[in-house]
């Protein structure tokens, strides 16, 4: 589900994709709306919008990173359960 990762700094892109390598907008999207439902904003960019753009603000700190990535986990693990359903 998870592609490159690009970025630099706090500034960062993840290309989620489908089993076959081609972009995924759809999941991409449910990823963006589940995180959202969760407190947690991100967005999509790219030429399909299939890539999360994280842009922290600059007074980001570690337990900001903390509830980021608890985010992002728990979006995956719902949207994985989800389809394996």
């Amino acid at each position: 589900m998870i592609g490159e990762l690009h970025g630099s700094g706090l500034f960062l892109g993840i290309d989620i994709i489908k089993p076959d390598g081609a972009p995924n907008p759809e999941m991409a999207d449910h990823i963006v709306n589940h995180m959202r439902q969760n407190g947690v904003l991100i967005g999509t960019t790219g030429q399909n919008y299939a890539t999360l753009k994280i842009r922290p603000p600059l007074v980001f700190q570690k337990e900001h990173a903390e509830i980021l990535l608890a985010a992002v986990i728990k979006a995956l693990d719902d949207i994985l359960s989800l389809q394996s359903a």
